[in-house]
């Protein structure tokens, strides 16, 4: 094609590329109606710049095309594309084929043709180096071309005539293109002093992330552009400007090493939009990336420490009252350690797997402040309606699913995101494909549970992950804090040091560590400068990492044996913490005061370290060898502030308000008389400490900003900052400014909130000084005995004159103590909370009781309280007065200020004002939502069905809960009128009770059509009025609904189709169709029903509780819309397929596919065929089910991704294709690993692979106190491998519900697990243990494939990561050793032979073939004795010129030589009576050598067909480098698990030597250990 029929709009700055594009253009027929235009940009309707390396206008059609000019190979992991390169360096790219994708859509919007005609333009990738080897899975191979298949198939006629680009419509095309402006552009490559990359790597729905200069300084840099969509209404343009903004605040304000550092915000920055300059690693990884690319190489202790940077980073966020919201994969940057202490450098590898976390994306996260001193745009709530419309697809899975709700609560969320992430980490896997899947099982009370996953690995992990991700938010752990206690239990589950000797405070008993012993990398056990020994890591600031330790030299100092090392993050950061000493050095011990261990900054390991008094639990550690508390016992909390307090249990009680209000003056007042201000005084910098004794004082914490010079006033934290203390009057910190941050303090001390300045639209010392000489009091927080009296007080002390104020602290504490004594002296005691003795329910500070019971204290009894508490929760009516209800003290003190003081006024109380009540603590509201919900299920009416006349009501009050400009238009939809104005986005959010008396038609009053409305109800198959749903199966036919109403079968559809009309035309049901249109397309155009009716339930919400009455309800919905569809079927855009043969009634509603719409490319599957390919993948599906050994995901994906694919682009990944073949089966489900099992699996043989019956001894506990295993435990051990799985009754029924008692434990000995039930002592609890306990064991099972994991067993998690990795390479070699399939091993070349003999020992029983033996030997065969050629005239002919005439003849002995070798190892492979082991492919280097690749590659397709394994050896320098025969890399499948490294560790038999045993998961997988 010549240049004018081919325009090049921009001349590619690459070589490759534009070698690559002379490749394509030099094959192009240069005639009409081809053309092509390279390198240019467009800009999208939705503001992004998109670049374009290729348009092409063929025959058949409008193709863009991406150029990669990527060398080596390529794979597929977890749908992440992997490239090896030449030298073995694996990196990780997103599907290319998505982005081109929606370029491709986004270029065809705004193409306009004559005629309004459309133009599809199809997406392709194309790689020019054609030696690359492509190993895609095949889902992923749809577009994915070399130059030359590219240019084949562009050539090809269109599969529709209609679709023909003819010579006109050529140049239609060139001139549509000409009016949207393609062009070659600078201008939008430019941001302020930076220079953007004219790609982006990254973007979202209403941003673009851009590499960029700086255009004189050499430093690189992230820039993020927001984006406005063209012609969006002025609420959508607002919303993307302010997620720029609060962006730009939120990171404006929290400077934290773990997130992204901003370094300007530019609001008009760029055309587009604002833009944002971030810090940014060249070499920066997503966390989904860098799993893929680092994970086989990390430890679970490794992993752990990845969570703990990422928990310690959000508790710093949290308090700062900064809420993420949406933690996913996506929104973690993994940047490699750029060096150790005093810039010592730091390896590769080791960078990266000891990596920086930064948090991103913080476009909708929110500070929950009532003070706007943070600026314009910083809202308490982020508005949730619009803000998730700025993250970005892939991050769904991983987001809470309250997130849209009205006002979702930010700290659940992001402990959600912390759990999820877990997950990630420790599984490698995202939880599920998308957040509709995730719930589902959730609600389904599945849950996530890494070991379904991951083999050997601790119940610690599980807990961990389940209380961060539990479905209900108030059933999550309560807050960060909480997570990371629980983290730390983990942590020590997985670490398990010895206990010390004693006396190992004496010096020089302990090893000193390696000189170089960085303190920021120390872990528990470790001795720093021979003194400190570590006993855990406290948290990270902004500014230095906490340790607890233990001061080995103590008793001869006479000081305290707990200490906390404050350890500077760089060198600049050192200097605050000298600052921050010198400080403190000056002042006079005080028991208020923060304490310095050591009068000067430390220096350790290259480190400045300050060493600070211990504030915490004094009752922990505190025995002679630092262990408190009985064996076995471990504390809940060791550290608390006021803050934290606050935040779990809400505002203070009135005795707790007075007496902490005191602690703090005194504490201010001794400061104020040495001199100093403390100048960042806030909830989370005041301590308390608990004495041994029980009794609390608070400690003043965090000297940090103390030495700022007065000058700076912008030194502190936001909300407590004296707003005013700049005015030309003041013009440095003074102590009035410090009395403000008291009065602030003690503010949300009484109210658990902040005060507010104005609206928080301008700054407060913008607001109107007449209309605001003080700020908005929060006194409908404040307790009713002393409101008047503390709103009087904080309007003087808050006063924005500070002459107005309180002169000087003295009268300010005088007046504090005023409104106490004036409350005592006109309100009656029995209102107060003062109280001699501690109740039942807490300490003797008004704290819960289980922090003091969990830390060993005998006369506290949390259990027994608990217990108490819910009986007499059991026994309340309406009438019952809270002070006996069960509620907690606090959650008594706080319905009284809300006026509520019966059981009966708290169930009339509105749930949504309960839950946006102010000084409301998570705790707290936990408990009261837990009480409302248990006692309404009991005393309160709840409408058993949206159908009754109630029902109806609560759909109605449903509607008032939306903006006052839409609701008038909602109100139409109950009563049937058109809602047509309604936007479909408030469309969406009609629940489905609301839904369902759309559907419904309400019974006239002469009941003249209760036929109809009885039919359509049973039809839809919804609740009756007494909640029971119809008995006529999951998807009703019309004959059976006729028989149950006595009509005739003729007159359903009479009545149907009347029905249809009526829903076709109502808006709700529009937006319904087009909304499960828009699932069906998220889940690759086909979907079951029932995943749709899930994804419904999760979205849109009903009252009823059940789940089947949860799914019955979406399942209606869907149905409502199939029978639209099928009014006019010629109009249809999808099918529907019943599967009624479906052993599981759900599945029974069959499956849905989408059709070919006008809008879809001409390589779109048809919905007949999509359905075909699902009934056959179910057929396959349901064979693998009944094979006698469970098969592996290798197995299963091997299976189906035989099958062949309908005609056109099926873009599934191997996660929903197994999902999707067990949808369309009739008795098969998968499991989380991607295996087939039966639905009906033997409850016996599940409990074996699963290894349900071990049970964890706890070493020194009796076996009275021993938790052993609880049915409960067993349960969920076995539904998270076989969620579906149901339990034959015996008489012919089928039951989800796994059996208890007797019935389980004959279940389990059936399994080899000889267990006993017994009643556990201390909590009369009935659990199993071993019938013969060893103490030796942690772990036990009895039977005959008893496996014995002593504690000292190596598992593929041990603390040396040699020994770990020769655990692994032992499991995955047993997994693959009987079955079929091909496997690459790779080990170090020196060890060879020792591999070898280790493959074909017993338990493996590898057959070991020489592949160049047979090579030679069938060469030999060929060589005629006395004839010609000799032997010797061939192996001349071997080292010939290439090309020669001896070469080209000695390539015929050769091919004829491996004709020989290929069938005589596809025999060994075929012969199962040969060996029941793999065939060992030794000494292959022949394949490479002589051409013969391809051998090798259909001998590993005929192994992953049946038969017996093919295990081919490589021997290499390294094993953990990608495989290669010589220079020729091995062909394998990633996704298919086919390469194993060896160890060296493996070789030596490090993991099954020295006595050790290896916990392996062998057999796990299958029956047969």
């Amino acid at each position: 094609m010549r240049e004018g029929r081919w325009v090049t709009v921009t001349e590619s700055e690459f070589d490759h590329e534009r070698r690559g594009l002379e490749a394509i253009r030099e094959k192009l027929p240069d005639s009409d109606p081809w053309r092509a235009w390279s390198n240019f940009t467009f800009t999208a309707n939705t503001g992004h710049v998109r670049e374009v390396d290729l348009l092409v206008v063929a025959p058949g059609g409008v193709c863009m095309i991406e150029l990669k000019d990527w060398h080596g190979s390529v794979t597929s992991e977890n749908g992440t594309w992997v490239q090896t390169t030449p030298g073995g360096r694996r990196r990780t790219h997103g599907n290319p084929l998505h982005l081109v994708n929606r370029k491709a859509k986004e270029l065809a919007g705004l193409l306009a043709l004559p005629g309004n005609k459309r133009v599809w333009v199809a997406e392709a990738v194309c790689f020019t180096d054609n030696n690359l080897r492509i190993r895609l899975p095949a889902h992923d191979q749809n577009g994915v071309y070399t130059v030359h298949q590219l240019v084949e198939m562009l050539k090809q006629p269109p599969r529709d005539e209609r679709r023909r680009v003819t010579a006109i419509g050529s140049r239609e095309i060139e001139a549509a293109l000409k009016n949207i402006g393609i062009r070659k552009s600078d201008a939008q490559y430019k941001v302020g002093p930076y220079e953007l990359e004219r790609k982006s790597f990254d973007s979202g729905p209403t941003w673009a992330d851009y590499l960029a200069r700086h255009s004189d300084l050499p430093e690189a840099a992230r820039v993020r552009i927001y984006l406005s969509e063209r012609g969006s209404d002025a609420s959508l343009r607002q919303s993307v400007e302010n997620a720029a903004r609060r962006e730009a605040a939120v990171l404006g304000r929290f400077k934290h090493p773990g997130a992204v550092q901003l370094k300007q915000y530019f609001p008009s920055g760029h055309a587009a939009g604002p833009a944002l300059i971030f810090d940014y690693h060249p070499d920066t990884l997503k966390l989904d990336e860098y799993l893929v690319q680092y994970g086989e190489k990390l430890d679970i202790l490794g992993r752990m420490a990845l969570v703990r940077q990422l928990a310690e980073t959000m508790r710093s966020a949290h308090s700062s009252r900064i809420h993420h919201r949406a933690l996913a994969a996506r929104s973690v940057h993994v940047v490699p350690r750029p060096r150790g202490r005093k810039g010592q450098a730091v390896g590769e590898e080791a960078a990266w797997l000891a990596p920086q976390l930064q948090i991103s994306d913080w476009q909708i996260a929110t500070q929950r402040s009532g003070d706007s001193s943070q600026g314009q745009g910083m809202t308490r709530f982020a508005p949730t309606a619009l803000s998730a419309m700025h993250l970005a697809d892939d991050a769904d899975a991983y987001l809470a699913p309250e997130l849209t709700a009205l006002n979702p609560d930010p700290v659940h969320l992001d402990v959600y995101g912390l759990g999820v992430l877990t997950y990630l980490l420790v599984t490698g896997k995202a939880p599920a494909a998308s957040q509709a899947e995730l719930l589902a099982r959730l609600e389904a009370g599945e849950g996530l549970r890494p070991s379904s996953l991951v083999d050997g690995l601790s119940e610690d992990v599980d807990d961990l992950v389940q209380a961060a991700t539990a479905y209900r938010p108030g059933q999550r752990l309560s807050s960060v804090d909480e997570f990371l206690e629980l983290l730390e239990v983990v942590e020590d589950s997985l670490t398990a040091p010895a206990p010390a000797a004693a006396g190992t405070g004496a010096l020089g008993e302990e090893d000193e560590p390696p000189v170089d012993k960085d303190p920021l990398d120390a872990v528990a056990g470790d001795v720093l400068s021979g003194r400190w020994e570590i006993r855990r890591r406290l948290g990270t600031g902004s500014t230095s990492r906490a340790f607890l330790v233990r001061d080995l030299q103590a008793e001869a100092r006479r000081t305290r044996p707990l200490a906390v090392l404050k350890v500077a993050l760089s060198d600049s950061r050192g200097e605050i913490l000298a600052r921050e000493a010198e400080a403190m050095g000056r002042l006079r011990p005080h028991s208020g005061i923060i304490r310095l261990v050591e009068p000067e900054p430390l220096h350790i390991g290259g480190r400045t370290v300050l060493v600070l008094e211990y504030v915490g639990d004094e009752r922990d550690d505190h025995g002679p060898n630092g262990q408190g508390g009985e064996a076995g016992s471990r504390p809940r909390r060791r550290e608390e502030t006021v803050a934290r307090q606050l935040r779990e249990n809400g505002r203070l009680q009135v005795d707790q308000l007075e007496a902490y209000g005191d602690y703090l003056f005194g504490a201010v007042d001794f400061l104020e008389g040495e001199g100093v201000w403390h100048r960042d005084i806030k909830p989370d910098n005041i301590a308390i400490r608990i004495r041994p004794n029980r009794t609390r004082e608070l400690v003043l914490i965090d000297f940090s900003l103390a030495g700022y010079p007065a000058r700076n006033t912008d030194a502190g934290t936001d909300g407590y900052l004296d707003p005013f203390v700049d005015v030309i009057t003041r013009g440095s910190y003074d102590s009035h400014a410090e009395r403000y941050a008291v009065a602030v303090t003690l503010h949300q001390m009484a109210s658990g909130e902040l005060p507010k300045w104005g609206d928080g639209s301008v700054l407060p010392r913008m607001t109107d000084a007449k209309e605001w000489p003080y700020p908005t009091i929060a006194a409908e927080a404040f307790d009713p005995a002393v409101r008047d009296g503390l709103v009087a007080f904080f309007q003087k002390a808050l006063h924005r004159d500070a002459a107005k104020r309180y002169p000087e602290l003295k009268p300010m504490r005088d007046a504090w103590r005023k409104v106490f004594l004036d409350a005592s002296q006109t309100v009656p005691s029995s209102h107060r909370t003062r109280a001699s003795a501690p109740a039942p329910t807490t300490t003797g500070e008004g704290l819960p009781a289980q922090g003091a019971a969990a830390a060993g204290i005998a006369d506290a009894e949390p259990e027994s309280a608990e217990q108490q508490r819910d009986r007499l929760a059991a026994e309340v009516t309406r009438d019952t007065p809270l002070t006996v209800s069960g509620l907690t003290l606090a959650a008594q003190s706080f319905l009284y200020g809300l006026g509520i003081t019966t059981v009966g006024e708290l169930l009339d109380y509105s749930r949504r004002k309960l839950v946006n009540a102010p000084g409301l603590g998570a705790k707290t509201r936990n408990e009261v939502q837990q009480r409302q919900r248990e006692w309404g299920e009991r005393l309160r009416e709840i409408p058993v069905s949206p159908l009754t006349p109630k029902g109806r009501a609560e759909a109605r009050e449903e509607l008032e809960q939306l903006t006052a400009a839409e609701s008038a238009l909602v109100g139409h939809l109950a009563t049937g009128d058109s809602a047509g104005a309604l936007p479909a986005r408030t469309l969406r959010s009609v629940s489905l009770d609301t839904l369902a008396t759309v559907l419904v038609p309400a019974v006239n009053n002469n009941g003249s059509n209760r036929n109809k409305a009885e039919m359509v109800r049973l039809l839809l198959r919804l609740p009756d009025e007494h909640g029971v749903l119809p008995d006529i199966g999951v998807w009703p036919k019309q004959k059976d609904v006729a028989e149950a109403l006595g009509l005739s079968h003729g007159r359903i559809p009479q009545i149907l189709k009347e029905e249809r009309k009526r829903w076709k035309a109502e808006p709700a049901v529009q937006a319904l169709r087009a909304e499960i249109i828009d699932l069906l397309v998220s889940m690759g155009r086909v979907a079951s029903a029932v995943e749709i009716a899930d994804a419904l339930a999760v979205r849109r919400g009903t009252h009823l509780a059940g789940r089947e009455q949860r799914r019955a309800m979406a399942l209606a919905a869907v149905r409502a819309v199939v029978e639209v569809e099928q009014l006019v079927p010629q109009e249809a855009e999808f099918q529907h397929q019943a599967n009624r043969r479906a052993t599981d009634e759900s599945l029974g509603a069959g499956l849905l596919a989408l059709d070919v719409r006008e809008e879809d490319g001409p390589d779109t599957p048809t919905a007949p065929g999509l359905l075909e390919y699902a009934t056959r993948l179910g057929r396959t599906a349901d064979r693998l089910a009944k094979l006698d050994t469970l098969p592996t995901a290798a197995t299963v994906l091997a299976e189906l991704g035989a099958l062949t694919v309908p005609p056109g682009a099926v873009n599934w990944d191997e996660r929903r294709m197994v999902e999707l073949a067990a949808a369309a089966s009739v008795n098969a489900a998968a499991t989380p690993r991607l295996e087939i099992y039966p639905r009906d699996l033997s409850l016996v043989r599940a409990l074996r692979l699963t290894q349900a019956g071990l049970v964890r001894l706890i070493p020194g506990v009796p076996e009275g106190r021993q938790p052993g295993l609880t049915g409960e435990d067993v349960h969920e051990r076995v539904r998270a491998r076989f969620p579906e799985l149901v339990v034959v009754d015996g008489r012919g029924g089928a039951s989800h519900e796994l059996p208890t008692a007797g019935p389980l434990t004959k279940a389990l000995r059936d399994a080899g697990f000889e267990l006993s039930l017994n009643m556990r002592e201390d909590t009369g609890t009935l659990r199993y243990l071993p019938t013969r306990v060893d103490d030796a064991s942690s772990y036990l099972t009895t039977g005959a494939w008893r496996q014995s994991t002593r504690t000292g067993a190596v598992t593929r998690y041990a603390d040396d990561p040699q020994l770990a990795g020769a655990v692994r390479a032992e499991e995955r070699l047993l997994a693959s050793a009987r079955r079929d399939g091909f496997r690459v091993l790779t080990v170090r070349q020196q060890l060879v032979r020792d591999a070898v003999r280790e493959l074909g020992a017993e338990r493996l029983g590898a057959d070991a073939v020489s592949v160049t033996e047979l090579f030679l030997e069938a060469l030999h065969a060929q060589v005629t004795p006395g004839t010609k050629p000799t032997w010797e005239t061939l192996l001349k002919a071997d080292a010939a010129e290439p090309g020669s005439k001896g070469a080209v003849r000695f390539a015929e002995y050769v091919r004829t030589a491996w004709g020989v070798v290929e069938p005589r190892v596809a025999e060994l492979l075929g012969d199962r009576d040969g060996g029941a082991g793999p065939v060992l492919l030794t000494e292959a280097g022949v394949f490479a050598r002589y051409d013969a690749m391809g051998v090798l590659d259909r001998l590993a397709s005929v192994a992953r067909r049946g038969g017996r394994g093919l295990w081919l050896l490589v021997p290499q320098s390294d094993p953990s480098r990608e495989p290669r025969l010589g220079q020729v890399a091995v062909p394998y499948q990633a996704g298919l698990g086919e390469w194993i490294q060896l160890p060296d560790t493996w070789v030596g038999n490090a993991h099954r030597g020295s006595g050790e045993v290896v916990a392996s998961a062998s057999g796990v997988e299958g029956d047969v250990k």
